[in-house]
């Protein structure tokens, strides 16, 4: 159960955060360290702000934070929508949101088309970025490898990654639209783990992975089994869904873009686990896909 102290420790560290007052911890500095291109964050502090004054929100804007509210509660998402509100109305800037988001008025929501023009925006910003990766699917399927090097301690040192997956014909494509609809599949293979950093427990390095999928009207969530005594340089395999055993997290006809946010997680909920490298097998899939190491 969260108690009210740690509820207004979170608010707290929201408010440190959105003034660029800094806060103490890896993913705090990790995000603060991205926010000229932390677009998704700042369209739901967007509608978390708009929510919170009552406005009418777009179908965009309920999507985004309706997970949200299923984990932290209405009330937590609407204090600290009010928080960003009160930031942006002293006329500063707000630290972790990209400038596309931080000059729009409140009283405009994000709609598909705004968000669209947004990602045009901040695009050639993220493109820059060295956790963000572009793998060719056609390298994929005959067996490529995914990651470079210095996209892999990239990952660690940003603590997320993004890899695009693009082939022939995307660049013909009109805007973020696919030329023409495909079948996406991709299914958990292995991990392999760079720097075991130890269980905060004292335990066993007891891990597993999360995964949530959309496009169009396909959405799809699984959480697989976990993985123990992790060690450091060495190959591990991904059990599949805990309940299922299934493998695949993202399986559709595709007519755009998708999206998987791939997230892993220590049992205990430890702050760090180790730096990780997932290789997913899969093919004909331009999407971006998001990994993220810690809680």
């Amino acid at each position: 159960m969260i108690t009210a102290e740690a509820r207004e420790q979170r608010l707290g560290r929201w408010q440190a955060l959105l003034s660029g007052m800094g806060v103490e911890g890896a993913g705090a500095s990790r995000v603060a360290k991205s926010g000229s291109v932390n677009l998704l964050s700042g369209v739901w502090l967007h509608a978390a702000a708009r929510a919170e004054q009552g406005l009418e929100l777009t179908e965009l804007e309920r999507s985004i934070l309706a997970p949200l509210q299923q984990v932290l509660g209405e009330d937590e998402v609407g204090a600290i929508g009010r928080i960003y509100r009160e930031q942006r109305s002293e006329g500063r800037s707000v630290a972790i949101v990209p400038q596309a988001v931080g000059t729009r008025s409140l009283s405009e929501g994000f709609d598909r088309e705004s968000y669209l023009a947004a990602v045009a925006e901040v695009l050639p910003r993220i493109a820059q970025m060295p956790n963000v990766a572009v793998v060719d699917r056609a390298r994929l399927a005959d067996g490529g490898s995914v990651d470079t090097p210095e996209f892999t301690a990239a990952l660690a040192e940003y603590g997320y990654g993004v890899t695009t997956f693009t082939g022939e014909g995307d660049d013909e494509a009109d805007g973020l639209q696919a030329r023409e609809p495909f079948r996406a599949r991709l299914e958990w293979d292995t991990f392999y783990c760079h720097e075991a950093v130890g269980d905060q427990g004292g335990g066993r390095d007891e891990i597993y992975w999360t995964a949530a999928s959309n496009a169009g009207c396909y959405t799809f969530k699984t959480r697989t089994t976990h993985t123990g005594s992790i060690e450091e340089r060495d190959e591990y395999p991904i059990y599949g869904d805990y309940v299922t055993g299934s493998h695949v997290f993202f399986d559709t006809r595709l007519d755009g873009c998708g999206t998987t946010v791939i997230t892993l997680w220590e049992r205990d909920r430890s702050e760090d686990t180790a730096v990780l490298e997932c290789n997913p097998q899969g093919h004909d899939l331009p999407f971006v896909a998001r990994r993220q190491a810690g809680d």
